[in-house]
C-alpha cells in the first residue's frame, strides 16, 4: 500500500475537525430555535447600575439623550419611567456596546420626584429581541432577590409567583420590563396602576404565561401611595383586554 504523506494526513485531520465544529454549531442553533430562545444570555455589563449614577428624570433624560415615552407617579416620592433606545439615539452605541447587542434596548427606571434630593435612580434594561419567559424570570430574580420564586412545578406558577412577589410599582415595572401605562389615585393612601401588555411588550411572555392567554392583556395592581409594599393578600389582576 502506498504510504500516506504526513502533510496530507494533517490537512485531512484539520478539515475533519472544522467539519465537526460546523456540525456542532448547527446543532446548537437548531436547539436554540427549538427552545424558543429560552437560553437568555445576560448582558456582560450591568447597564442598570451604570445608569443609576444619575439622580432624577431630567438628569437621566439628558444621559439618554431623549425624554421617556412613559412616566407615571408610582408613590409620593417616586416616578417610574420607560425609554426605548435605537440606532438613531445618541446613547444607543454606548449602551448597546456595553450589552454586546445590536437590537433596540428598553430602559425602565424608578426616579425620585425631587430631582435635587440626591437619591440615585434605580434602573433595569430589556432587549426588545429577547422577550422570552426565561429573560423575564431572570429579570425578576435580579429585581426580587431572595423573594424570587424558585423550584415551582411549571412555567405558569413561576410567572404568577414572580408577579405576586413584586410588591411595589417599581418592582413590578422591573419584572414586566416597562413602566405602567397609567396609575390612578383610588384613595388618598392608595394608587391603582395599569400595564397594558401586547405581544410586542417586554412583559408579554411572563404575563401571558401567568394568565394562560395569547391575547392582549391588562395587569392591574393596587399599591399603597406612601411607597410601602402592598400586602401579599392584595393580588394583581391579569385580564384579557
Amino acid at each position: 500500500m502506498r504510504p500516506v504523506h504526513p502533510t496530507w494526513l494533517a490537512c485531512t485531520r484539520l478539515a475533519c475537525a472544522r467539519l465537526a465544529c460546523a456540525r456542532l454549531a448547527c446543532i446548537g442553533l437548531a436547539c436554540a430555535a427549538l427552545a424558543g430562545c429560552r437560553s437568555y444570555v445576560e448582558a456582560p455589563v450591568d447597564v442598570g447600575s451604570m445608569l443609576a449614577h444619575t439622580s432624577g428624570e431630567r438628569a437621566l433624560s439628558q444621559r439618554l439623550g431623549k425624554s421617556p415615552h412613559t412616566c407615571v407617579d408610582a408613590d409620593v416620592a417616586h416616578r417610574v419611567c420607560s425609554w426605548e433606545l435605537g440606532a438613531r439615539d445618541a446613547a444607543w452605541p454606548e449602551i448597546s456596546g456595553a450589552m454586546g447587542i445590536e437590537q433596540k434596548v428598553g430602559v425602565v427606571c424608578v426616579v425620585p420626584v425631587d430631582d435635587g434630593g440626591g437619591e440615585l435612580n434605580r434602573c433595569t434594561t430589556t432587549v426588545r429581541a429577547r422577550h422570552s419567559l426565561a429573560a423575564s424570570l431572570a429579570r425578576a430574580r435580579g429585581t426580587l432577590g431572595d423573594r424570587a420564586p424558585t423550584l415551582l412545578p411549571d412555567d405558569a406558577h413561576a410567572a404568577r409567583a414572580a408577579i405576586d412577589a413584586a410588591r411595589t410599582v417599581g418592582e413590578l415595572s422591573f419584572v414586566l420590563g416597562e413602566a405602567p401605562r397609567q396609575c390612578l389615585r383610588k384613595r388618598a393612601d392608595e394608587i391603582e396602576c395599569h400595564w397594558w401588555i401586547t405581544s410586542r411588550s417586554a412583559g408579554y411572555r411572563i404575563a401571558a404565561t401567568a394568565a394562560d392567554s395569547s391575547s392582549k392583556l391588562a395587569v392591574v395592581c393596587t399599591f399603597p401611595f406612601d411607597g410601602s409594599p402592598r400586602p401579599a393578600s392584595n393580588v394583581c389582576r391579569i385580564r384579557e383586554s
